[in-house]
């Protein structure tokens, strides 16, 4: 990976199976940060946990837990950005502006880090 050997450290896939096809073989090079920056499925949730180490995503509490639960299954702190649909577009994800914050508390395998539209 060319980027890789110029220096740049921080990478982001669209999808999971995107990045299962990339991320395993590149182990050479362990300090690479990657970042899931497309909607995600709960039932995607524990290899995103695996593979990535920053989700742009997090949309409901359902995906919060997974995310958690697969952190904590790996031994592994998972930064996330809470994705809130703050235009009310029914062609966008997000979280419901009005309930997000209430809705998420902190949890031990994720962290919440930031807010993204």
């Amino acid at each position: 990976m060319r980027a890789a050997e110029a220096g740049i450290r921080k990478f982001g896939e669209n999808r999971v199976q995107e990045a299962d096809d990339k991320i395993p073989f590149l182990p050479e090079i362990p300090i690479l940060e990657w970042h899931l920056v497309g909607h995600l499925q709960t039932n995607k949730a524990k290899r995103a946990a695996e593979l990535f180490d920053v989700i742009h995503s997090l949309d409901s509490v359902k995906l919060a837990a997974k995310l958690n639960q697969a952190s904590l299954e790996i031994g592994k702190s998972l930064s996330v950005l809470l994705q809130v649909d703050i235009g009310d577009e029914a062609t966008k994800f997000g979280a419901d502006p009005a309930g997000s914050g209430k809705s998420l508390r902190p949890c031990q395998g994720t962290q919440v880090s930031d807010l993204t539209d």
